[in-house]
C-alpha cells in the first residue's frame, strides 16, 4: 500500500506537466471550424424563388416545381437559397464560392446572369419545349453541392394582346408589392438610398378583369420620364424589358411616369409614381 501510494505520487508531476503542455498547445494553436466549409457541407437541397414566391424545391432527393418561361422571353430574377441539414436556408459567403449551372439542352433555354447576381439568375426561353438545369455550389475548382435536374418548361409564345388597365411594381428579391397603379391612381412608392440601386423591380400589368399578363416584348417596351434626374434615374438591363432599377442620386423626393409603348406609340400611361431617396 505504501509503495503503491509513493509510486502514484511520483507520477502526479508527470501527468500535470503533460496536461499543461497539451492545454498550452491547444491554446496557442486552436482548431477553429471553417464556417464556410461547415455551411457547404450541410447543403442538402435548395429552393428557387420568383418575385418572392417559391417555384422549385429540391429536398431529400426530390425535386418539386419547375421553371416556366415563354419562348423568346426571360424570367424575372430567380433567387436561389440552399437548405442545410437543419432545414434552414442560407447562401454561401466568400469569394471562393460561386454558383455554376448546366442546362441539358441549350437550344431550348439558356441562363442570363448580370454582375452582382452571384446566387441569382434568369432563364431565357429560346424554343418551346422542355429541358433541365443542374445547379452547383463550387468551392474554388470543385463542386461542394450538385442538385438533381430541375425542369424548365418553355411555352410557345402566342402573343398576349390584352389591354393594360393597371400595373404593380414588385421587388423581385422579396416579392413585396411597392406600387399599385389602378383607376388612374398610384399608391405606394419606390425607396432607395443615395448612391445605391433599388434592386430589380418587376413590372406586372393587369387587364380590366384583374388578370395579369406580359406584353409581347417584340412589339412592346417601357418608357420612363423622371421629374428630377438630379434625385434619381431609372435603368433597365439588356434583355429584361419588364423590370427596372431606380438609382438614387441624392436625398429627396421626385416622381416618374411610365408608358407601355407599342411600336412607337403609348398604349398605357401611369400617373406620377413617387420615388423617395434617403441618405
Amino acid at each position: 500500500m505504501f509503495s503503491n501510494k509513493n509510486r502514484y505520487l511520483r507520477l502526479l508531476p508527470i501527468l500535470a506537466l503533460t496536461l499543461f503542455m497539451t492545454m498550452g498547445c491547444d491554446k496557442d494553436n486552436p482548431v477553429e471550424p471553417d464556417d464556410h466549409d461547415e455551411e457547404h457541407a450541410e447543403a442538402e437541397g435548395l429552393i428557387i424563388k420568383n418575385s418572392g414566391a417559391e417555384i422549385v424545391r429540391y429536398e431529400k432527393g426530390n425535386v418539386t416545381g419547375e421553371i416556366e418561361v415563354d419562348e423568346g422571353e426571360m424570367t424575372a430574377l430567380l433567387l436561389v437559397k440552399f437548405i442545410n441539414l437543419e432545414g434552414a436556408l442560407f447562401v454561401p459567403e466568400g469569394d471562393e464560392y460561386s454558383m455554376q449551372y448546366e442546362i441539358a439542352d441549350t437550344s431550348i433555354a439558356g441562363v442570363v446572369q448580370h454582375a452582382g447576381e452571384d446566387w441569382e439568375f434568369h432563364i431565357k426561353g429560346k424554343e418551346h419545349g422542355e429541358t433541365t438545369i443542374v445547379l452547383k455550389i463550387f468551392h474554388g475548382d470543385h463542386a461542394d453541392f450538385i442538385s438533381k435536374p430541375i425542369p424548365i418548361h418553355v411555352h410557345e409564345h402566342e402573343g398576349e394582346h390584352a389591354e393594360a388597365e393597371g400595373l404593380v411594381l414588385i421587388m423581385e428579391s422579396s416579392g413585396d408589392t411597392l406600387v399599385t397603379v389602378a383607376e388612374g391612381k398610384a399608391t405606394g412608392k419606390v425607396s432607395v438610398k443615395a448612391g445605391e440601386e433599388s434592386g430589380h423591380v418587376a413590372v406586372k400589368f393587369f387587364d380590366d378583369h384583374m388578370h395579369y399578363f406580359t406584353p409581347d416584348a417584340e412589339h412592346h417596351s417601357l418608357a420612363f420620364t423622371v421629374a428630377d434626374t438630379n434625385i434619381a434615374v431609372i435603368e433597365q438591363h439588356d434583355g429584361e424589358p419588364w423590370s427596372l432599377e431606380v438609382v438614387g442620386k441624392k436625398a429627396g423626393i421626385t416622381t416618374f411616369m411610365m408608358q407601355l409603348m407599342h411600336e412607337g406609340h403609348p398604349d398605357f400611361n401611369t400617373p406620377d409614381i413617387t420615388i423617395e431617396v434617403t441618405n
